[in-house]
Parts: C-alpha cells; structure tokens; sequence
C-alpha cells in the first residue's frame, strides 16, 4: 500500500469497537506509527465493514489505502472475492483485486485548497 497497516478482523460490527483507544496503543508499539483497520466481514457477500486509526492523525472517517490493505487481507484469507465493496463510516469503497494489482473505486471530494511558501 505504501505505508504500513495493519488489518484486524473480528466478529463483531467495528462500530463497537474502542477505535481511539486500542488504535493509538497499537499505533504507539510500531516504529514510526501503523495504520489500524478494524474489519468484520459482511453485512453481504464480499463486504467487509471497516473503521480505521490512520497513524499520527488517529480515528478518521474512510481511508483508502486502509479499504485496499482490508480488502486484500480478506481476499487472501478467502473471505472475499475479486471484488468488495469496503463500508466505512465516510462512505464506501470498492477495491478491485487483480493479478495487475489492485484498483480502488470511490467517491472524493476536495476539503480543502492549501497553499504553502517554502523558504
């Protein structure tokens, strides 16, 4: 994915899980910082429900490097096919699994326009 994650699967919905807490102390062990995907599978064939700790920044609403690393960690398990559609509280995300890579389909929107001067 190009930077580290990783991906926790559990039985329950993520929505009951302490995000913040177990995220920060997981995120805290790791040289650098990890990112935190916090995945069940479902609610339907190929889907997995996902919240996230994105390192140095903590809980956010959807990631898309997270969604890639979920979905290819269920895939690789079996728990999911070529193609799975990602629920996250920001929206969801469809992560195409191919033997040229994988693809990440998704709605964006632009939060902000930031210039910066560099000495």
């Amino acid at each position: 994915m190009g930077n580290p994650h990783l991906v926790l699967f559990g039985p329950d919905d993520p929505a009951a899980v302490d995000v913040p807490g177990l995220g920060h102390r997981i995120e805290s062990v790791h040289p650098g910082g990890i990112n935190v995907e916090f995945v069940a599978a479902g609610p339907g064939a190929d889907t997995l429900t996902m919240r996230v700790w994105e390192r140095g920044v903590g809980e956010t609403p959807a990631c898309g490097t997270g969604a890639c690393a979920a979905a290819a960690a269920a895939h690789e398990w079996g728990l999911v096919g070529d193609r799975v559609t990602v629920r996250q509280p920001g929206g969801d995300a469809v992560v195409e699994l191919g033997e040229d890579g994988i693809v990440l389909i998704g709605p964006s929107q632009l939060v902000a326009r930031i210039e910066v001067d560099l000495p």
